[in-house]
């Protein structure tokens, strides 16, 4: 989201998305309260190894907790505040880490290397981010005990790590793939921290070549994938996944109206063989990757175009106006 302040961002998303809001993300904050540094913010909590400093090409492992993962963790408390205001009795909510793998490939070793390089370090940043998992869906337990809490992990870097396409300090030479298997095990682990904490579990990519058969693989109960970058992403997969009775939220590019969403949708839908109204308590949408370089407006505008969506296809009324579908809103 963009902004600065998580009260004020969390009042839209509320108004906007009153069945599945999620904890704001401010990334214009400044460091720490990006993907990458929110997340080892709460990390190094639990875990002081995984501290990081900035540096001018981005996080580097630090001798101890300095100034910016402080100011990360105290960012984030502030961001489940105001989930705990503006939230109270909705029936689901989401909060989203960076996944295990993505921060592998971001963060710098003490000589300038990435972390993917290092097979023990991968290990246990898995087992630092299941225990933050654990404590994070706690809190968020005590502040909203009514509420269904789903924790997303983002990985836009996995398909580049599957793929050998990290690229070393020098920039000469690439990372050695990560095995499939590898990667599987790894977040099996979190999706059954996030199971053991009776809480739900997603996993987004945002990349085209998205690897949905090992997303199922990994027992996450929802899939998260953006439909303008999707010509690459399996289909067969993505069917795969509603079919085996789970989530699959498809984020749609955030110029298109709610009747050109819904017909994106439905036509989508159709080449899986299902009909809107026989997955719609299992299909969710979104915006594509992020809002945080719009204006408030436009955040409004585009959540509010979501929203309509979602009514317009539980109705199974794909013709339905866009005039028709906002006085309706109203």
């Amino acid at each position: 989201m963009p902004g600065t302040n998580a009260d004020e961002q969390s009042r839209i998303v509320a108004g906007e998305l009153p069945d599945w809001p999620h904890v704001v993300e401010l990334p214009a904050r400044g460091p720490g309260s990006d993907m990458v540094g929110r997340t080892l913010g709460q990390i190094s909590k639990v875990a002081q190894d995984f501290a990081v400093a900035t540096t001018p090409s981005g996080w580097r492992l630090a001798d101890g907790r300095g100034r910016e993962m402080r100011r990360s963790a105290s960012w984030l408390a502030e961001d489940c505040d105001a989930a705990e205001r503006h939230y109270a009795g909705v029936g689901n909510i989401k909060i989203s880490l960076c996944g295990p793998w993505t921060l592998a490939a971001a963060v710098e070793m003490r000589n300038g290397e990435r972390a993917i390089r290092d097979h023990g370090f991968c290990q246990d940043v898995v087992a630092a981010l299941r225990a933050t998992s654990i404590e994070l869906i706690a809190d968020l337990q005590r502040r909203l005990p009514a509420t269904t809490i789903w924790l997303q992990f983002d990985e836009p870097s996995l398909p580049a790590v599957l793929a050998a396409r990290i690229k070393t300090a020098s920039g000469m030479a690439t990372y050695r793939a990560v095995d499939a298997p590898r990667v599987a095990e790894s977040l099996q682990s979190l999706t059954a921290a996030v199971k053991q904490s009776q809480a739900m579990s997603m996993i987004h990519g945002c990349a085209s070549d998205s690897p949905l058969d090992l997303f199922r693989r990994s027992n996450f109960d929802a899939l998260s994938v953006d439909v303008s970058t999707s010509s690459g992403v399996s289909h067969d997969a993505m069917s795969a996944v509603l079919d085996e009775g789970r989530g699959l939220v498809l984020g749609l590019p955030n110029e298109l109206g709610s009747s050109a969403k819904a017909k994106r949708v439905t036509e989508l839908l159709g080449e899986f063989g299902f009909a809107g109204d026989e997955v719609a308590q299992r299909v969710g949408l979104s915006p594509t990757c992020g809002l945080a370089n719009q204006t408030d407006t436009a955040v409004r505008q585009i959540l509010g175009t979501l929203r309509i969506t979602g009514s317009h296809l539980r109705d199974d009324d794909p013709a339905l106006s866009e005039s028709g579908q906002e006085d309706r809103a109203r």
